[in-house]
């Protein structure tokens, strides 16, 4: 629950110097995944996009969905 509400966190302030433990933190539990991809709303560039685009094959259902909802990607 730390890490879950660390990484919401980050991703409320939206600092770029944070934006790698966003990214690094796509690769946990399913809960935290979850988080982190929510938390990449409020960066911007490459590597968001690409993790974004990765998200969608994720085996967590709630993953995939925050990364449409991000994407405005449709099934």
């Amino acid at each position: 629950m730390v890490r879950e509400a660390a990484v919401a966190a980050l991703g409320a302030l939206g600092d770029p110097t944070t934006l790698s433990t966003v990214l690094a933190a796509c690769d946990d539990k399913p809960a935290i995944r979850r988080r982190a991809v929510l938390a990449l709303a409020a960066f911007d560039g490459d590597d968001v996009e690409t993790r974004l685009q990765a998200a969608l094959t994720d085996t967590d259902w709630q993953v995939r969905q925050a990364a449409e909802d991000l994407l405005s990607v449709t099934p």
